[in-house]
């Protein structure tokens, strides 16, 4: 091991090697930064940390909820680690990585996942060949039920798909449901090489198209975040952490769907980031949201790739124009045909990577939507890292890929709980009323960015 390298987890050193930080850069900021790397603690208890106008949440789960294979949570920290080697200024203090894969759980008062998922829209069902993983977490998925098992399907019946199934092929079922646009995948199906697949545009020349005009950017990226539900909003959450200005741009129609769910939940992974609400059916929208994407330096999105494309918004385009930008991809497959046009959410997607446990009844869930927090921590380190070698690119990170990738690293095996060491997230405010922030933000010329 790189003398220098002393006491940096594996997992990390992995990281770093896959993001090509080990060599030059990589090496002078580990160098520099490796003192900051904080004690192996967890945040402190509850009673310890609440301040005038926090809001704490207190609710207590199950141990059995919050069961994690002691590798994933290794796995976890050390992503958080190597995020702050390279932004040694994020407010993290006293959290580890492994703890953000439970906060959901902890603060929705989730049920204790069995082969039924924590939040219950996801179930794991026998084939007569393999278990596969069904998540119906939308009215739609319901509504394909008797088109996807040419069988007549009662609504919010679980049972009777479950006995519909019993005789199918699993593969089978879950190809005709990815095209179908359903959330099913096959148990331990998804291989991958790989956590991220990169696309690189212009060369790292215009290495600071924004220190001319405002040289804060240097060091504090303006993020405008596309994304949702978890994964996405993680990522952006961290980047804030580490001083960046994020732009939370949402459909007016289809809002971020974890706006109807914990408000708590909601806050954690939002308060701070402004609001920018846009009618995404009209030109005038589209067009506001273009001009956004060109401000950005680093863009994060979670639809599938057609979906922007859709719109006349094409990533690599925008990426050729703007150098020095990171755009994030974060996609349940991958954004290579087919995989592009399958869905997939944190469950689905993690039981297709093989996280999950075994016993004589058949594959349980571990944890809750375990692909998403991984995938987000995976994310902002990408961005992070690319952000810094101001290189344009397209960082295509999926669920799957991720959970694979942090499966086979860990070769976990033994559970152990997080909740004897007293880990509870802390919410410091609100997040912004869904477009508060669209009119001023639109306002803004091109070359503006406040660090507020």
């Amino acid at each position: 091991m790189n003398p220098n390298n002393k006491g940096i987890p594996v997992y990390a050193l992995k990281l770093l090697k896959d993001l090509k930080l080990d060599l030059g850069l990589g090496q002078d900021i580990v160098r520099k930064n490796m003192p900051l790397l904080p004690a192996r603690a967890r945040q402190p208890a509850p009673s310890t940390l609440p301040t005038s106008g926090e809001i704490q949440t207190t609710k207590q789960i199950p141990l059995q909820t919050i069961m994690q294979p002691a590798g994933i949570q290794s796995c976890a920290d050390a992503v958080l680690d190597t995020y702050r080697l390279l932004a040694p200024s994020a407010k993290l203090a006293g959290i580890q990585g492994a703890a953000l894969l439970t906060e959901r759980a902890y603060i929705s008062h989730l049920a204790t996942p069995t082969q039924i998922s924590a939040n219950g829209s996801c179930r794991l069902l026998a084939t007569k060949s393999s278990w596969i993983a069904l998540n119906l977490a939308r009215n739609e998925d319901w509504e394909l039920m008797p088109a996807w098992l040419q069988h007549p399907i009662p609504s919010n019946d679980w049972t009777a798909i479950a006995m519909a199934l019993q005789n199918r092929c699993g593969m089978e079922m879950a190809d005709r449901g990815q095209l179908m646009g359903l959330p099913v995948s096959v148990c331990n199906a998804h291989k991958s090489n790989s956590w991220h697949s990169t696309s690189r545009f212009s060369p790292a020349s215009a290495t600071n198209r924004l220190a001319k005009t405002d040289p804060l950017r240097a060091n504090k990226p303006l993020v405008v975040d596309l994304s949702s539900l978890w994964a996405g909003p993680l990522c952006s959450s961290l980047l804030q952490s580490a001083g960046a200005r994020v732009i939370k741009v949402e459909s007016n129609q289809r809002p971020d769907a974890s706006r109807e769910g914990s408000p708590e939940f909601f806050n954690l992974m939002n308060a701070g980031k402004a609001s920018v609400s846009l009618d995404l059916t009209s030109s005038s929208g589209i067009s506001s949201l273009s001009n956004l994407l060109h401000r950005a330096d680093i863009v994060i999105e979670s639809s599938r790739p057609r979906a922007l494309l859709q719109m006349g918004i094409d990533a690599r385009e925008i990426l050729a124009q703007n150098p020095g930008q990171v755009w994030i991809s974060i996609t349940a497959y991958g954004r290579d045909e087919p995989q592009a046009n399958w869905v997939g959410f944190g469950d689905d997607a993690a039981i297709a990577a093989g996280a999950y446990l075994t016993t004589h009844n058949g594959p349980v869930f571990i944890g809750d939507a375990l692909s998403d927090p991984l995938t987000g921590m995976h994310a902002a380190l990408a961005a992070i890292a690319y952000w810094q070698k101001r290189q344009s690119v397209l960082i295509d990170v999926s669920l799957a890929a991720v959970t694979r990738h942090v499966m086979d690293f860990s070769n976990a095996t033994k559970p152990i709980d997080l909740q004897a060491e007293s880990f509870c997230p802390i919410i410091r405010q609100q997040a912004a009323i869904l477009g508060a922030d669209t009119a001023s933000i639109i306002r803004e010329p091109r070359a503006a960015h406040q660090t507020g």
